[in-house]
């Protein structure tokens, strides 16, 4: 068997011949002398055969069997490291459990290698081993006092147990009676909590869905599967009715079922694509739907106007399914259904299965059914102790604390150690397949964390119990499109030259390489920019190791940050802002200004990148190979763009290869080639193109999303330009979005209730709002006032930006809360509240207040989360304007 591409994995069965088996001997030992041979023997065959195979690639898993009698193999000490042993239902626990962890036994073996273990790995369970390598985020690395390398280990026996136990809690595998009513089925469990499980599929019934009731088991069975674009839509009409009717468990308790089994057939009317077209006209939704019983079965057809209406933007239609399904299920067994608790089923309406795509307006949101890159948490362990054993070999380096002042230079040490293995590794392998490779993974990565985004409210909704996962999962994606996106930059810049295939376990090493560099790099800002104070160490454990305490508390900020944003992305009931388009003559202005910095038009840059999404569609694989001037040429012929203008933008969005990476040409910037820094004109994100040779590489999802993220940066005046006639229109872009954002805080505030709201104001009771010399101060942005509550609310209105790394971080920080050649604009905003708190006479005479104690407080309302409020302990009141409510602005 093959491992990664290039590693071998041998699997030898050693089992009792059943020679002499008898009831005297059947618990005893079996003696036969069978002539085993030699594994250390044969990995040396198999290294001196497979050149391209190293010795040290080679892993072996010695699967031993008996009718009860101990059966043994015998391996020599230089074989164990090389080898692990296990019982067959061993084999199948790690199958369970390890299921979705990619060349789990090769990496458990790299992992085990490195260690000295006293007992020897057949006298006890590898699982004991296995047990402690999971629990512990898959490494041994078990304590920052002792190095696991260095120290005898002993694993003793008992947690294979452990082990065990959660592998049959999570299959819980067993046999029940089919809806034939004759055959016993073998079923698997898919969904704990609403005790969903699938079928293991044999001659006699295809692999199906069982949600197994106290009163009833339901059974889900498709049509003969034709295409891999039937089966989609048959399942997915599947997992949603399964999920309901799992979800009315209550008011299915109430039913009287005549037989306790029940089989639910789906099967479709029309030609597969007909179900993936948007048909304009409307209809009913359950005219789409026929159902036929046939003695214990309900066979639904679904006619494609039915599955098209699912996609609504409530889950009032699923609410339709779910209560037309039930009452066929009442007529099928003459019972009655209790429909009282049935609506709180749907009282949130986000509490839907189903969820649309509409291809063109987010083509990058089209899956691509690849695989969804992680990194690796073992490759992380092991690059960690690479780390930690290069600079304690160095005499600079000793066990023990850091100096402060040394921290920052350390950490930049490590990113440049990390640089240098990423170009090892690159130098070493071929080009061949490397740069498709990445561009698919981008494109998968790309749609996994979009879909992430726009489904976060509507998953959490229908899976509570899954919300750590969700977001974890969500946390993994971005960690390895970043880890992506800096690889390609890189591959692009500096091309491999080297002759060795590419496996994916050093794909994973390298992807892990790239994420520790940003890792670190970050760590490194952190420190840079006096973000942290947090003691660095060298541990006995042989790593370098940090203070816990700032990392999670930054660490909680983010996650927290993020969650809130992703829900507010995904609920359509939170109002985000959103800027209109500015100013009538913005397409004329933005033309011309595009043409004086780059020689074309903006409406000539988006119609060229359209061109080449359009050519890239002709093209059935997700990622695009083409020959520059082919692309050029048909671009010219279909869109009739001069030739030189399309050359002009290809350039501007692609990577190209230079002499050294860290030193972009001009007139870049250093930190253009930064992947640890946001907005760079180097970056992927805006050059999603790699030219290789006289090549272009592209996928169109990137393509896509980098003509929106172009737009967006223009739109929220972060477009870094150079010409004078672009520079102005992004400053007037910035301008009118803060005062448009100003406006649209106003408004949101003047529609609650019990609220007397002015915005912009410069003068109260006729005075001018200016300090004793008469200097102005500036207008206060929102003003309102809370008449029962004796309240008056000074509030500063600012559309910032989410911080996304330390050097933004520390640059909000300093923008909002740290003086310099002119004060910040906390110290503006409190200046003007300081006036109101002086002129309260003032403010009573003008809006007509009663008389009496009045209250004055502050509030900052901004347009994304500032997490260098809740950071530096400023504890300042911030608003988040997705989060405008009554109850937050009257609580201030």
């Amino acid at each position: 068997m093959t491992v990664g591409n290039n590693k071998l994995l041998l699997v030898h069965f050693v089992c009792d011949s059943g020679a002499d088996y008898d009831s005297q001997s059947m618990f005893g030992r079996h003696m036969e002398s069978t002539d085993v041979p030699a594994i250390y023997d044969r990995v040396k065959y198999f290294a001196t055969k497979l050149p391209m195979v190293e010795e040290h690639n080679i892993y072996q898993i010695i699967i031993i069997n008996s009718f009860g009698r101990t059966v043994s193999c015998i391996t020599t000490k230089a074989e164990l490291q090389y080898s692990i042993s296990l019982l067959p239902y061993e084999l199948h626990c790690i199958s369970v459990n390890e299921h979705d962890k990619e060349e789990f036994i090769p990496r458990y073996i790299n992992a085990k290698k490195k260690l000295s273990v006293m007992v020897p790995p057949m006298m006890v369970s590898e699982l004991n081993n296995i047990e402690i390598y999971t629990s512990n985020d898959y490494s041994f690395y078990l304590s920052d006092d002792h190095d696991p390398k260095t120290v005898s280990v002993y694993f003793a026996p008992g947690d294979s147990l452990d082990y065990v136990i959660r592998a049959v809690k999570k299959e819980d595998r067993h046999l029940i009676s089919s809806y034939d009513g004759v055959h016993l089925c073998d079923i698997v469990l898919n969904d704990p909590v609403r005790n969903i499980y699938f079928t293991k599929g044999s001659g006699v019934t295809p692999p199906t869905l069982v949600v197994k009731f106290n009163e009833v088991n339901i059974w889900f069975t498709e049509g003969t599967i034709t295409s891999l674009e039937k089966a989609k839509v048959e399942y997915s009409i599947i997992d949603t009715i399964s999920f309901w009717l799992s979800e009315a468990k209550e008011t299915i308790k109430w039913m009287t079922f005549r037989t306790d089994a029940i089989r639910i057939h789906v099967d479709l009317s029309d030609p597969v694509e007909q179900y993936f077209n948007m048909n304009e006209e409307q209809g009913e939704f359950l005219s789409g739907i026929e159902y036929m019983h046939s003695g214990n079965t309900l066979i639904m057809t679904w006619h494609p106007l039915a599955y098209q209406l699912l996609n609504d933007k409530t889950n009032n239609t699923e609410k339709t399914l779910l209560r037309s399904l039930l009452e066929e299920l009442a007529q099928l067994n003459q019972t009655e259904v209790d429909f009282k608790s049935f609506d709180d089923l749907f009282a949130n309406p986000l509490k839907k299965k189903i969820y649309g795509i509409n291809a063109t307006n987010s083509p990058y949101m089209i899956p691509t059914g690849g695989h969804v890159p992680r990194i690796p948490p073992e490759e992380e362990h092991q690059l960690l102790d690479e780390i930690g054993a290069h600079f304690l070999a160095l005499p600079e380096y000793d066990y023990g604390r850091v100096p402060d002042e040394e921290r920052a230079d350390l950490t930049n040490k490590v990113v440049g150690y990390l640089y240098s293995l990423l170009q090892s590794e690159i130098d070493s392998i071929a080009p061949a397949g490397l740069y498709e490779k990445v561009c698919f993974d981008l494109e998968t990565v790309m749609c996994d964390v979009m879909l992430a985004q726009s489904r976060y409210s509507y998953d959490i909704a229908c899976y509570p119990e899954k919300a750590d996962r969700i977001i974890e999962k969500y946390n993994e994606a971005n960690k390895a499109s970043v880890a992506l996106k800096f690889l390609a930059e890189y591959i692009a810049a500096v091309p491999p030259t080297g002759k060795a295939l590419l496996g994916t376990m050093q794909y994973d090493r390298i992807l892990t390489i790239c994420s520790l560099i940003i890792d670190w790099a970050y760590k490194n800002d952190l420190f840079m920019y006096n973000i942290f104070n947090t003691p660095v160490e060298f541990l006995r454990s042989g790593r370098i190791g940090m203070s816990r305490v700032e990392v999670d508390h930054l660490m909680q900020i983010n996650a927290a940050a993020r969650e809130r944003k992703m829900e507010s992305l995904s609920d359509p009931r939170i109002l985000t802002y959103t800027p209109l388009e500015p100013f009538a003559d913005f397409q004329k202005l933005i033309d011309k200004a595009f043409n004086a910095e780059y020689g074309f038009t903006f409406q000539q840059f988006a119609n060229c990148i359209i061109g080449i999404a359009d050519f890239g569609e002709s093209i059935k694989s997700d990622v695009k190979r083409v020959r520059r001037d082919v692309l050029v040429n048909e671009i010219v012929r279909e869109n009739g763009l001069p030739m030189e203008c399309i050359n002009a933008v290809i350039d501007l969005i692609s990577l190209q290869k230079r002499d050294d990476f860290l030193v972009p040409p001009k007139p870049f910037r250093k930190e253009d080639v930064y992947p640890w820094r946001y907005n760079r004109e180097l970056s992927f994100t805006r050059r999603p193109i790699i030219q290789y040779g006289d090549e272009l590489i592209w996928g169109n999802r990137q393509l896509h999303h980098m003509l929106r993220y172009t737009v967006d940066l223009i739109m929220e005046g972060k477009y870094k330009a150079r010409h004078t006639m672009l520079i102005k229109l992004i400053s007037r872009l910035s301008n009118i979005r803060g005062k448009e954002f100003n406006s649209v805080v106003y408004r949101k505030l003047n529609s609650i209730e019990g609220l007397i709201v002015r915005e912009r104001l410069s003068k109260i009771n006729g005075k001018k709002i200016a300090d004793n010399h008469g200097n102005d101060l500036g207008d206060i942005d929102v003003f309102y006032i809370i008449p029962d509550k004796r309240k008056i609310v000074v509030g500063e209105v600012k559309d910032f930006s989410f911080a996304k790394n330390p050097y933004e971080m520390d640059q909000e920080y300093r923008r909002i809360f740290v003086d310099g050649k002119t004060p910040c604009y906390m110290t503006k905003h409190k200046r003007r509240v300081a006036w109101v708190q002086e002129h309260l006479e003032d403010v009573k005479v003008h809006f007509d207040l009663a008389d009496g104690k009045w209250s004055i407080k502050s509030v900052m309302f901004v347009s994304e989360e500032i997490v260098s409020n809740a950071f530096y302990h400023q504890h300042e009141q911030i608003i988040v304007y997705s989060q405008i409510s009554e109850e937050n602005v009257k609580s201030v």
